[in-house]
């Protein structure tokens, strides 16, 4: 991306990439499923029923990367060209303040379901362990390190940054924010435009809605990070406050 936005533009553009929330997306075409050409020793893009389909270059390898990169700077580019008025001054604003997030909790059920499939585990394997066992037994762990770390502590200090820039918000946190959060705080935002900086400020896992946490998946999981829905709609109401006092008239 910068590669090509650099032809156009020269080598002296600065490129800045803000990552917006994204923690229940995807890059890739999960539907047309297409084989990456570089071998990747990952169980979990083996297609053993692979059907081939006509669909973009897996993003896995370099040329599935520059077809995404391309898209991106063709937009970037029709963007600039809509583009009618610049200004040299604007309004800067900035708050920084630490949230104390709920700790996502596990019941004892589901404690003791975690201690039983690690037993199960531990007694059928001796000696190997490979990735699909890593994978399965990360999410008992996980649940048996939280039952332990929710003794001895109930809140998540999350540090997220509030900016006004000219007519712009920019919010940052610093989970893996599922897209429902980042919708919900734009429509709330009284800016005419408003940005969201996911894995700012450091990396406290997954962010998933109560919905996905019901559903359950990787992203979802209790190890897969340490504040669940309750946090998240916590997130939202103060990020939205903190933006709209901004641009109170």
């Amino acid at each position: 991306m910068k590669i090509l936005l650099r032809e156009k533009y020269g080598e002296d553009l600065k490129v800045l990439g803000l990552g917006g929330p994204g923690g229940d997306q995807c890059p890739r075409d999960l539907v047309r499923w297409v084989n990456p050409e570089t071998p990747i020793d990952d169980p979990n893009i083996d297609r053993p029923d692979y059907i081939e389909r006509d669909a973009d270059p897996s993003m896995f390898d370099i040329k599935g990367s520059w077809k995404a990169g391309k898209r991106i700077v063709n937009e970037i580019i029709d963007a600039l060209e809509e583009v009618t008025e610049t200004k040299d001054e604007a309004i800067l604003k900035h708050e920084s303040l630490t949230l104390d997030l709920p700790l996502r909790r596990v019941t004892p059920k589901e404690y003791e379901h975690a201690c039983e499939q690690m037993e199960k585990f531990a007694a059928r394997v001796k000696d190997h362990v490979n990735f699909e066992d890593n994978a399965a037994m990360h999410v008992h762990t996980g649940t048996i390190m939280r039952w332990n770390r929710q003794h001895t502590e109930n809140i998540v200090p999350t540090k997220v940054h509030i900016i006004r820039f000219g007519n712009v918000a920019i919010a940052t946190n610093p989970f893996e924010l599922f897209l429902d959060y980042g919708n919900q705080i734009r429509a709330r935002s009284r800016a005419r435009q408003t940005f969201l900086v996911q894995l700012a400020c450091g990396s406290l896992g997954y962010l998933p809605t109560e919905k996905a946490e019901k559903g359950s998946h990787y992203s979802a999981y209790v190890s897969s990070g340490c504040v669940g829905h309750a946090g998240g709609e916590m997130l939202v109401r103060k990020t939205t406050e903190e933006i709209n006092k901004f641009f109170e008239k």
